[in-house]
């Protein structure tokens, strides 16, 4: 699986620490693992920014969560509009397509 956005392993996408990365489903639960591996939604994250305190899955952590999710959408729209075939529709197409698939839309 390749994510669409810009993540490497071995450096973290939040706070750019190189070394141990954890692959993190930006969709999770409820079969959004799957749509997020199917769809490159996934990022390398420092252990601290995926499961700490203030991380994706902590306790602090909805801000970074909600970041993420709103990256990946912009991310995922402006693949779609790519290939759409309706320039002058491409946006609303996309909102619409990204909306159906997870259920919501988070920009």
């Amino acid at each position: 699986m390749e994510s669409i956005l810009s993540t490497t392993k071995n450096i973290c996408y939040v706070c750019g620490t190189a070394g141990h990365t954890e692959l993190h489903h930006i969709f999770f639960g409820t079969g959004r693992r799957k749509i997020s591996d199917r769809e490159g939604l996934v990022v390398w994250l420092c252990p601290e920014c995926h499961k700490g305190t203030y991380g994706v899955h902590g306790k602090h952590g909805n801000k970074i969560n909600y970041t993420l999710k709103e990256i990946a959408q912009e991310a995922w729209e402006e693949n779609y509009k790519k290939s759409y075939p309706y320039k002058n529709h491409a946006e609303e197409a996309a909102r619409e397509a990204f909306i159906r698939m997870m259920g919501k839309n988070y920009l």
